[in-house]
């Protein structure tokens, strides 16, 4: 039987401990998670020397790994609804610091005016979900993508366009 090898320094740095992926690095006493998520060893710092705080913060992040990895999942299948989609758009909504309070709440009135408008619209698969062509106003003359009411109609979002009354 061979001698039980000792341990080497670079094994030393870190140690187990009761805990079930808590490590601790001995040099700064800092706790580290080590999770498996999908086949994928992550090892990250819960930035804390306690252990009571280390433990619950690493119940936190092994949960958001496992729902970043389902998410992930679920993108590069290709098999998303739009409601998943829009899960994760009001997420990164609601997470961004850029944008003011208000500029939320128009988005969020947006969404809702959307979803009232296209009700079966939630439980659609995003591939199947194209824009629609703009419709077009037909001035009676025949020419209609060349009539300027159409034109009009395409710009309708730049402001101070007077709409003609009749095509010339």
């Amino acid at each position: 039987m061979k001698a039980a090898e000792p341990a080497t320094e670079k094994d030393a740095r870190w140690s187990k401990t009761q805990y079930a992926n808590l490590i601790r690095y001995v040099p700064s006493g800092i706790y580290f998670t080590r999770i498996r998520v999908r086949g994928k060893l992550i090892i990250k710092t819960l930035k804390t020397a306690s252990v009571t705080v280390a433990k619950l913060r690493m119940a936190d992040l092994e949960k958001d790994e496992r729902k970043k990895a389902e998410n992930q999942t679920s993108v590069t299948s290709g098999k998303m609804t739009f409601s998943d989609v829009l899960a994760l758009y009001r997420q990164r909504l609601q997470t961004d610091v850029n944008l003011k309070p208000r500029s939320k709440e128009y988005r969020e009135e947006r969404i809702s005016a959307l979803l009232k408008s296209w009700p079966d619209l939630k439980d659609k698969d995003v591939r199947l979900v194209t824009t629609p062509r703009p419709r077009m106003v037909h001035c009676g003359h025949g020419a209609s993508s060349s009539c300027p009411e159409n034109q009009n109609v395409r710009k309708s979002n730049t402001r101070h366009r007077t709409i003609p009354r009749t095509c010339r």
